[in-house]
């Protein structure tokens, strides 16, 4: 009998730990409206076709949605479009899809809809899920035309990491398209989380990813490991096409302006945030293992370790940075030494340039290995050295005569899809009466 009742003893705690360890997504009670059964709160027509989606117009309805997938009605295949703007203030907000067992497998269509007011977790008492947004795990979907205003999320992990994006957290197989997002990020965690002002991370697919996505979200972090933190996403292995962000960043970790770390193509997108961090950071993206062709970042980078004006770290390995350029002010740690005006430890650059001064570094990389840097250009006014390419002062950097460099069209290794660079004129301040 003793034996029995230890043995039962162990395996009662043993659960007991795992359950307090490894959270697995979110009771009924946890819902607003005191949702409680699938059909409470009915949709408003619609029969979940491409010609007929079910059609949310309240709070309610789409808090609904996010019973009905952790109840594993995960909408496979059927579509679903906003039809007003929603506010959710005062929601603690429970993610569409809180885990992979409870993921949403739809098509949402937010139909330039705004939903305001989104809250995940409290200063006070901060969220534990992993999936973390107002989608939290999507897997071979579709989001579209949907904006999030005014959001805040507040996350605390001590035991384990998470994903965490206003818009949603985890994401496979999934084409977002045109969403936008605004609003805060306060986490920390242990084993270092994946963090994006829009999306936490995207899996590999060369045919899905974001296009057209924006994110204004500052984003603080605490971890005692590294994780990926990135103003629109924090890891992504699938393309981004004609994205931005504007959030400012700062915690451990992997940092980057617009994707903490990236090993998929990065076209047309830019960032203008201030990054700092205790790790690795760029003003575009922290650690680079992709294509990155007509990109820019404006913002101050400080990273301790491999800090760059538009990457920190820049693989040499079949990865190309072509026709970009960094115009932020770049500092490394002093006892590091790896800071780079556009990047800090690079791979193959092509036509591009930093106008900023780099601290403990060099004007255009620290390092160039295994690599090339053609026709790139780096600020001699500002910098000693440049580590590879050609230094240029502040006064030919801003002259007509050096697009002529850019643009030249017999530019070996030029792609068809570089676009021509252009001097921009600063619009005239109007007087206050007109602002």
């Amino acid at each position: 009998m003793g034996k029995k009742t230890s043995f039962w003893t162990f395996t009662a705690a043993l659960i007991l730990f795992f359950f307090l360890a490894f959270p697995m997504g979110v009771s009924a009670a946890d819902f607003p409206y005191g949702i409680h059964a699938t059909g409470q709160y009915p949709f408003d027509d619609g029969d979940g076709t491409k010609d007929d989606p079910f059609l949310i117009s309240t709070p309610q309805q789409l808090a609904q949605l996010a019973y009905d997938v952790a109840q594993d009605v995960s909408y496979r295949d059927q579509y679903l479009k906003l039809t007003a703007d929603l506010d959710l203030d005062g929601l603690d907000w429970q993610p569409i899809g809180a885990s992979a067992t409870e993921e949403f497998m739809g098509h949402f269509d937010g139909n330039h809809k705004t939903v305001e007011n989104l809250s995940i977790g409290s200063s006070a008492t901060p969220s534990n899920l992993q999936e973390v947004g107002l989608f939290g795990y999507v897997a071979y979907a579709t989001i579209q035309h949907l904006t999030i205003e005014n959001a805040a999320v507040y996350s605390s992990l001590p035991g384990y990491y998470g994903e965490i994006g206003i818009l949603a957290g985890d994401v496979t197989g999934t084409l977002i398209s045109f969403c936008s997002a605004s609003g805060s990020i306060s986490a920390s965690s242990r084993s270092g989380s994946t963090i994006g002002g829009l999306v936490g991370s995207i899996d590999s697919s060369k045919d899905y990813g974001l296009v057209g996505c924006s994110a204004t979200v500052d984003i603080l972090v605490a971890s005692e490991y590294d994780g990926d933190v990135g103003g629109l996403i924090g890891e992504s292995s699938s393309p981004m096409i004609a994205c931005n962000a504007t959030g400012n960043l700062s915690g451990d970790g992997y940092l980057g302006g617009l994707a903490g770390d990236s090993n998929a193509t990065i076209v047309d997108c830019f960032a203008t945030g201030n990054i700092s961090s205790s790790e690795m950071a760029g003003g575009l993206v922290g650690n680079n293992d992709g294509n990155i062709y007509n990109s820019y970042a404006t913002g101050a980078v400080y990273g301790y370790k491999y800090s760059g004006g538009l990457v920190g770290y820049h693989s040499y390995y079949n990865s190309l940075i072509g026709n970009c350029y960094a115009t932020g002010n770049v500092s490394a740690g002093a006892g590091s030494s790896d800071g780079g005006g556009l990047i800090g430890c690079s791979g193959s650059m092509l036509n591009s340039y930093a106008a900023g001064q780099v601290t403990n570094g060099q004007g255009l990389t620290e390092y160039l290995y295994a690599a090339t840097a053609v026709n790139c250009f780096w600020n001699s006014s500002l910098n000693a050295t440049g580590g590879a390419g050609l230094g240029k002062t502040t006064s030919e950097l801003q002259d007509p005569s050096f697009l002529l460099l850019l643009n030249d069209p017999a530019l070996t290794g030029r792609k068809p899809f570089f676009r021509d660079w252009i001097i921009v004129t600063p619009r005239p301040k109007l007087p206050a009466a007109f602002e």
